[in-house]
Order: structure tokens, then C-alpha cells, then sequence
């Protein structure tokens, strides 16, 4: 008969973990707590989101970062433009119009002349690979912005001629005129007495008779009124459909008033 010898033995109910040759213990059972090592499935996936959260943050910033950045190189490279248009001006003689007088005829005036009249030794494209614009009708250049696309709210614009706008208005000595001073020279065949209405502080019309304009001043315009009226303030309603020489219409109506 062969005896198992059961020194060091230990009953089968006693919970002391056993010693593995590997020197690890094995888990304690029913219900008791287990040593782990590592992280859970759950532990694991908030740290990933985490993670993602914080790459995309940073992503998003550097994006908007690169975007502010080329904003400001297409302002800066317009702001150049204007310093050529100037010179190129006071080159020609003439002012920036949409059409130009060339060699070989009329053309459309586009930046890339500024480098065939040596103006500039090379016209750039935007930060966005777009060619830059000009609008001579309203005296800026522009670049299209991040949506290439013209005349939208992300155009970046320098202008090369200052806006066309009426600046002030005032009564002479008199009291029976009204001098009304624009940005830009005033095509007098686009501004009549029906543009131009002058009303006193009461709201009643104040009749205007006909518009003088000095040759020597084309930035003024002189509305001479129907009567003398004693020392008040006039309110001069514009009209946008009043244009520069240069064909640019006003942007919008214009309210001015004069002073005493």
C-alpha cells in the first residue's frame, strides 16, 4: 500500500493563498479583495477620450493660429499694392481706372500690370494660392480670403483711394447756401437738385434753386437755396445714386447737418 505523506499540507477550506512557483499568490477567493496590476477597460477609454480632446483643442488652436497668420501676410501684401497703385499713378499721370489706354488698346487694368510697367518685380498670390484683386470703382484691392470666393464677408481689403463720401456741409455768410464737401471729385452730371434736399429743424423743406459747383474744387458743391433764412441748423438728405468722377456711386444715403 503507498502512504502519501502529507506534511506542510493545508486543508482545503483554509483561505491563506498557497505560494506559486512563480512567486506571485493566487487570487483570494470568494469575494475576498484582489491585488491587479494595470488599468481597466473602462479606466483605459475615458484616458483615450481625454487624450483626443486634448489633440483636437490643440489642432483646432494651430488652425486658427495658421489662419490669423495669413490674414495678416494678405493684409500686409495689400497694403503694398497700395504703395504701388500710388506710384504707378504718379508714373501714368492718370489716375487707376477700370479700363487703361496700352499698345495694343483698351484693357482691362488687372495687379499683374504693375510688374509689366515695372512697378513691382513680382506680383504674389495670396496665402490662399489666389490671385490678388483690384476694384478700381471703389479704390481698394482685395484679396478673396480663406473662401476664394470675391466679394464676401472674409475679403481682406486695402484701400488705395479714400472712400466716396460726403465729409461735412456748412452755410456761407449769408444763409442762402449750402456747401456740401465729398472724399472724391463729384461728377456733376450725376448730382441734381433731386438728390440733394435740405430741410430746416421744423422737418419743412427748405427749396433749393439750382447746384453750383467751382471748377477749381471739384470736391464741393455749393446748393443754392430759393430764399436767405436766418442763422439755423439745415439737415442735407444725399442720394446714393450721387457718383465720383471716377463712377463710384455713394455706398449708402447720407444725413449731414450743419452747424451754426
Amino acid at each position: 500500500m503507498i502512504q502519501v505523506s502529507t506534511w506542510g499540507a493545508r486543508s482545503v477550506s483554509d483561505p491563506r493563498p498557497t505560494k506559486l512557483r512563480s512567486g506571485v499568490r493566487s487570487p483570494r477567493v470568494r469575494g475576498r479583495i484582489r491585488t491587479e496590476v494595470g488599468l481597466s477597460l473602462l479606466e483605459l477609454l475615458i484616458t483615450v477620450t481625454l487624450i483626443m480632446i486634448m489633440v483636437g483643442g490643440a489642432m483646432v488652436n494651430h488652425s486658427m493660429i495658421v489662419e490669423e497668420q495669413k490674414a495678416g501676410k494678405a493684409l500686409n501684401e495689400c497694403q503694398q499694392f497700395v504703395k504701388a497703385l500710388k506710384v504707378w499713378e504718379n508714373k501714368k499721370g492718370r489716375p487707376v481706372t477700370e479700363y487703361i489706354e496700352g499698345p495694343g488698346g483698351r484693357y482691362k487694368f488687372v495687379l499683374r500690370q504693375l510688374e509689366s510697367d515695372r512697378i513691382m518685380p513680382q506680383v504674389p498670390d495670396d496665402p490662399w494660392s489666389m490671385p490678388y484683386d483690384v476694384d478700381t470703382t471703389r479704390g481698394y484691392v482685395f484679396s478673396y480670403g480663406p473662401d476664394t470666393r470675391p466679394n464676401t464677408s472674409d475679403d481682406i481689403r486695402a484701400y488705395f483711394r479714400a472712400k466716396f463720401r460726403a465729409e461735412k456741409a456748412f452755410c456761407d455768410a449769408s444763409w442762402q447756401s449750402i456747401t456740401v464737401v465729398f472724399s472724391r471729385p463729384i461728377d456733376r452730371t450725376k448730382i441734381s437738385t433731386d438728390l440733394v434736399k435740405v430741410r430746416m429743424p421744423s422737418k419743412e423743406a427748405a427749396p433749393l434753386t439750382t447746384l453750383w459747383f467751382d471748377m477749381a474744387d471739384p470736391y464741393r458743391v455749393k446748393a443754392v437755396l430759393a430764399q436767405p433764412y436766418p442763422p439755423t441748423t439745415f439737415t442735407v438728405s444725399l442720394d446714393a445714386m450721387i457718383h465720383s468722377q471716377d463712377g463710384t456711386p455713394l455706398f449708402t444715403d447720407q444725413v449731414l447737418t450743419t452747424g451754426k
